[in-house]
Protein backbone atom coordinates (compact mmCIF):
# COMPACT_ATOMS: atom_id res chain seq x y z
CA UNK A 1 0.00 0.00 0.00
CA UNK A 2 1.64 3.32 -0.40
CA UNK A 3 3.34 5.80 2.08
CA UNK A 4 0.10 7.80 3.77
CA UNK A 5 -2.75 5.68 2.80
CA UNK A 6 -4.63 3.62 5.49
CA UNK A 7 -7.12 1.01 5.28
CA UNK A 8 -10.21 2.11 7.23
CA UNK A 9 -11.87 -0.05 9.65
CA UNK A 10 -14.89 1.02 8.85
CA UNK A 11 -15.75 0.23 4.68
CA UNK A 12 -14.20 -0.37 1.59
CA UNK A 13 -13.20 2.07 -0.45
CA UNK A 14 -15.16 3.77 -2.77
CA UNK A 15 -14.89 4.19 -6.64
CA UNK A 16 -14.28 7.95 -7.34
CA UNK A 17 -17.57 8.02 -8.74
CA UNK A 18 -19.19 6.73 -5.96
CA UNK A 19 -17.29 9.17 -3.88
CA UNK A 20 -18.26 12.30 -5.68
CA UNK A 21 -21.84 11.13 -6.04
CA UNK A 22 -21.18 10.92 -1.89
CA UNK A 23 -20.11 14.33 -1.59
CA UNK A 24 -22.45 15.90 -3.38
CA UNK A 25 -25.48 14.31 -1.66
CA UNK A 26 -23.67 15.63 1.43
CA UNK A 27 -23.15 18.84 -0.15
CA UNK A 28 -26.94 19.04 -1.42
CA UNK A 29 -28.15 17.63 2.48
CA UNK A 30 -26.44 20.32 4.67
CA UNK A 31 -27.45 23.22 1.67
CA UNK A 32 -31.16 22.29 2.52
CA UNK A 33 -31.21 21.62 6.39
CA UNK A 34 -29.01 25.44 6.19
CA UNK A 35 -32.76 26.35 5.04
CA UNK A 36 -35.65 28.22 7.19
CA UNK A 37 -38.60 25.89 7.64
CA UNK A 38 -40.39 28.49 5.60
CA UNK A 39 -38.00 28.66 2.86
CA UNK A 40 -38.05 24.56 2.81
CA UNK A 41 -41.85 24.96 2.37
CA UNK A 42 -41.15 27.43 -0.76
CA UNK A 43 -39.26 24.47 -2.39
CA UNK A 44 -42.37 22.14 -1.13
CA UNK A 45 -39.62 20.06 0.71
CA UNK A 46 -40.52 19.56 4.64
CA UNK A 47 -37.37 19.08 6.92
CA UNK A 48 -38.09 15.75 7.22
CA UNK A 49 -37.99 14.39 3.61
CA UNK A 50 -34.78 16.48 3.34
CA UNK A 51 -32.63 12.69 3.36
CA UNK A 52 -35.00 11.29 1.28
CA UNK A 53 -34.37 14.67 -1.18
CA UNK A 54 -30.94 14.61 -1.43
CA UNK A 55 -30.51 10.61 -1.57
CA UNK A 56 -32.66 10.89 -4.51
CA UNK A 57 -31.46 13.26 -6.60
CA UNK A 58 -32.75 12.54 -9.80
CA UNK A 59 -36.51 11.79 -9.14
CA UNK A 60 -38.70 14.69 -10.30
CA UNK A 61 -40.58 15.50 -7.54
CA UNK A 62 -43.74 17.02 -9.97
CA UNK A 63 -43.71 13.43 -11.66
CA UNK A 64 -43.61 11.35 -8.43
CA UNK A 65 -45.29 13.31 -5.31
CA UNK A 66 -43.73 12.22 -2.42
CA UNK A 67 -47.05 11.94 -0.50
CA UNK A 68 -49.98 11.04 -2.64
CA UNK A 69 -51.73 14.12 -1.08
CA UNK A 70 -49.10 16.35 -2.61
CA UNK A 71 -49.86 15.66 -5.96
CA UNK A 72 -52.66 18.52 -5.71
CA UNK A 73 -50.26 20.84 -4.63
CA UNK A 74 -48.07 20.32 -7.57
CA UNK A 75 -51.11 20.13 -10.30
CA UNK A 76 -52.78 22.83 -9.15
CA UNK A 77 -56.10 20.97 -8.92
CA UNK A 78 -57.59 20.23 -5.69
CA UNK A 79 -57.42 16.60 -5.84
Amino acid sequence: MPNGWRRSATRPPLPWGAFQERRKRERLRAELSSLSDLELKDIAITRGEIDYVASNRTIDPARHPIHPSDECLISGTDG
